[in-house]
C-alpha cells in the first residue's frame, strides 16, 4: 500500500491515535497508523500533497 493510495493517516499510536483509528474503522475505512520516527515531505504551500515518506 501506497501513501497515495491511503484516506487517512495516523501519527502516533498512543491512546488518542488508536482511538481515531477504532472510529475510522468503525466508519469503514482503512487507516494507517504510524508510530516510529517517519519524515513527511510536502509540497510548498497550504493544502499540497505529500511528496515522500520514509523512515
Amino acid at each position: 500500500m501506497t501513501i497515495a493510495k491511503l484516506s487517512v493517516v495516523i501519527i502516533g499510536a498512543g491512546p488518542v491515535g488508536l482511538a481515531a483509528a477504532a472510529q475510522l474503522v468503525a466508519r469503514g475505512e482503512t487507516p494507517i497508523v504510524f508510530e516510529t520516527p517517519i519524515v513527511f515531505e510536502a509540497g510548498d504551500g497550504v493544502g499540497h500533497s505529500i511528496r515522500e515518506c520514509r523512515a
